[in-house]
């Protein structure tokens, strides 16, 4: 007779093995999945910021209020203004707080004028996050392009 010998389960290097694979999967999924969440948050920052320029400009292309609008960049934020912005808060104006990290920098302000949307020269804005950064800029007739 034939004695026959039959094995369940796996052994230990096995075990430790497919453990080993299965975290260095995790590992890479969340390296990449952190890296597409920082660019998600970029991109949607600055798009924010483009559409808040460009609230800024059709408001004063309507005449709304009768008075022109702009945006302000500040430390961390930025403001979007009704006539002219001088450093006080009223109800009419909206501030959007940056992400923790994002730095806006170049042109403090720009002001839209009232029915034509044109501003008082060409205006650059840059937004960066350290690794990234996106050039916005507005001419003088108030086409904004990014």
């Amino acid at each position: 007779m034939k004695a026959s010998q039959q094995n369940f389960g796996f052994s230990l290097l096995e075990v430790l093995v497919s453990m080993g694979v299965f975290f260095s999967i995790m590992t890479l999924g969340l390296l990449f999945g952190f890296d597409f969440y920082k660019t998600y948050i970029f991109y949607s920052e600055r798009d924010v910021l483009i559409s808040v320029l460009q609230e800024a400009r059709s408001k004063s292309m309507a005449n709304i209020n009768q008075v022109p609008y702009g945006v302000r960049l500040e430390e961390s934020e930025y403001i979007l203004f009704q006539g002219n912005y001088n450093n006080i808060f009223t109800e009419s104006d909206y501030v959007y707080h940056l992400y923790p990290g994002m730095v806006l920098s170049g042109d403090i302000e720009v002001k839209f004028n009232q029915l034509s949307g044109r501003t008082d020269g060409g205006k650059i804005f840059s937004l960066s996050d350290g690794h990234r950064s996106a050039a916005i800029y507005i001419n003088q007739e108030g086409l904004i392009d990014w």
